[in-house]
């Protein structure tokens, strides 16, 4: 019986025969031949996860304000003690955006007004501006005057509420001393509130006023033009007056170069109605020469009609 050779031996056994037929060959290039040589791996870098704790304290300050007041009082202050600390500073609720969409859908509206109130307390009264949207109840703006004596920045998104009998809106915006701007969108703020926010607030130079059209919700309070203009014109500090969703006529813009409101910088009706016909030219010119920044409802339009008319030429 014949023996088995060791597959060492076959190997050893190939490399004579090869060195034999060249004897000038090396021997390494046999090795290379009949081994094959790995190479080294590389190693993975691993990615460091950033260290959130050594942030500088603003840059966290400025990112725990994006969240919320929901999300911070919820979640963010719960996860070590160095955030807690953060979130106790008042310095973090000197501006406050609360509102009802559908991160917060699930919870109750009366649930976020409390969330709502606990962050007020955590300004310590240096509550600077407050934007609340959808959320509709009269105590959270009472809690929030009574609060919030350094507020100069008010804006009201969706919140369809209307005062108290008992508490108006005199007794609201008589405590808001320094306020500066009112933003009013889509909300139920009477005349009554425009009028009274003029008497109360020397210092307001800003309305902003956007309400939806009366054909499309009827039943909705919204201050009236006239009322508004009025009000406006007799505000020597106001400088700043954005209306929109109303309809402009001839009228109102007689009353704004009646008044001689030398005082008003900015003038801006670009998101109103207005029929182009009844706001003749020397009637725009009489605007623009009292009111450095003047607006009308057919800017917007042109500008869209020039940009149109430029791309049809240049594919021509």
């Amino acid at each position: 019986m014949p023996r088995q050779r060791n597959p060492s031996e076959e190997s050893k056994a190939m490399k004579r025969m090869k060195h034999s037929e060249n004897p000038n060959r090396p021997e390494v290039c046999d090795e290379i031949a009949t081994n094959k040589i790995s190479k080294p791996r590389k190693k993975r870098q691993r990615m460091e996860k950033p260290n959130w704790l050594l942030l500088p304290y603003d840059i966290t300050v400025n990112i725990f304000r994006r969240l919320g007041p929901v999300q911070i009082l919820l979640d963010v202050q719960q996860v070590c003690k160095a955030w807690h600390q953060i979130c106790q500073d008042h310095a973090l609720w000197t501006v406050i955006n609360m509102y009802h969409n559908s991160v917060n859908k699930h919870y109750d509206r009366s649930f976020l007004d409390r969330i709502c109130m606990n962050a007020v307390d955590r300004s310590q009264g240096q509550l600077v501006s407050f934007c609340i949207k959808f959320l509709n109840t009269p105590e959270l703006m009472r809690y929030i005057a009574e609060r919030a004596s350094q507020l100069t920045h008010l804006r009201l998104v969706n919140c369809h509420y209307s005062m108290y009998k008992k508490y108006s809106w005199r007794e609201f915006f008589e405590k808001l001393f320094l306020l500066e701007e009112l933003n009013v969108k889509f909300s139920c703020v009477t005349e009554e509130a425009i009028v009274q926010a003029s008497t109360h607030c020397p210092m307001l130079t800003t309305i902003k006023i956007r309400v939806y059209r009366n054909s499309q919700y009827p039943g909705l309070d919204c201050p009236r033009l006239d009322g508004v203009l009025a009000t406006a014109m007799s505000m020597t500090q106001l400088r700043h007056l954005h209306l929109s969703g109303y309809l402009i006529c001839r009228k109102h813009l007689e009353v704004i170069i009646s008044s001689g409101c030398t005082h008003l910088e900015t003038l801006d009706l670009t998101a109103c109605f207005s029929a182009r016909d009844i706001i003749s030219l020397s009637l725009r010119e009489k605007c623009i020469a009292q009111i450095q920044d003047m607006r009308f409802p057919s800017d917007w339009m042109e500008k869209f009609m020039d940009d149109d008319a430029d791309d049809s030429c240049e594919m021509m």
